[in-house]
């Protein structure tokens, strides 16, 4: 495990320089009622800026994982902490290590490693003191998000040259089940324990719908942004998504449709490509 200063992380305002691989940026997001505030750009991943930073996702208020190639221009995982001004490299192996999940149990992470074509899901411990073990033996379909659940974990995943889809892998199960074909590759758990995700209908139509993660069956809850599959739920059944620079919200329990809140190119940034919201943090990837 090696730690570095942030210092070096220069939190400094955000001003881009030449376009660089991917960075993660931390923005104060300010809710007062209907309208949404964003202010206090900060590159988090300024130790790296010409590098690849991606997948971010917090622990707490104050850690986030992400997954960079500062180290060895391998990619693997990193712990910021934004308290103590550090990083920390938590994952040293020759596999390139994407997507981390924090595991329901909150004392394990879960990472998509991959070695050429060849993925599979592996799971380490917080604290490091084992070197973790694989999860399923068959995930190499496996390629966005995932989320564990009831000793089963739901997935994003792709098959060959196919479109995206959403699926569930069961620790006893080889092959993962297809929920839904022709999905994006985002998914998010609300506060009652269900699955928000994007399902492509056809070209030009892409719903949000809400899936039971008891019964596995799904409803539609509104249309989504055409040519976007980026979101982020928020607690009180407000959806944020992106395209381009810009951020909008949807309020799924009234009809105003999606509304634009941010417009991120006032901070250099003209393309989002990830984002993550907890309590007053925005984090976006671009």
């Amino acid at each position: 495990m090696k730690i570095l200063s942030i210092l070096s992380l220069c939190f400094f305002s955000l001003v881009l320089q030449a376009q660089s691989n991917s960075n993660v940026y931390l923005f104060t997001f300010i809710k007062n009622g209907d309208k949404l505030e964003i202010k206090d750009a900060e590159n988090l991943s300024a130790f790296n800026n010409e590098g690849l930073n991606q997948d971010p996702t917090f622990y707490d208020d104050h850690t986030i994982y992400l997954s960079s190639d500062y180290f060895d221009n391998n990619v693997e995982i990193l712990k910021l902490d934004l308290l103590a001004n550090t990083v920390t490299r938590l994952t040293k192996t020759p596999e390139k290590e994407f997507r981390t999940t924090i595991l329901k149990n909150r004392k394990e992470f879960s990472v998509i490693k991959t070695t050429g074509s060849i993925k599979s899901m592996h799971r380490y411990p917080l604290n490091l003191k084992e070197k973790g073990f694989p999860m399923y033996a068959n995930a190499e379909k496996v390629t966005g998000y995932t989320y564990d659940f009831n000793g089963g974990t739901f997935v994003s995943m792709q098959q060959g040259l196919q479109s995206n889809m959403l699926g569930f892998l069961l620790s006893n199960e080889d092959e993962p089940s297809i929920l839904f074909e022709n999905t994006g590759k985002h998914i998010e758990m609300d506060k009652y324990g269900n699955l928000i995700f994007i399902h492509k209908m056809t070209e030009t139509k892409s719903m949000f719908k809400i899936l039971d993660t008891k019964t596995q069956k799904a409803k539609i809850i509104h249309s989504a942004m055409a040519d976007s599959d980026v979101f982020e739920y928020l607690s009180n059944n407000e959806l944020i998504s992106c395209k381009g620079s810009k951020l909008f919200k949807l309020n799924i329990k009234n009809n105003l449709g999606w509304q634009e809140i941010a417009d991120l190119s006032d901070y250099g940034i003209s393309k989002i490509k990830d984002l993550i919201i907890r309590k007053n943090k925005l984090v976006v990837v671009e």
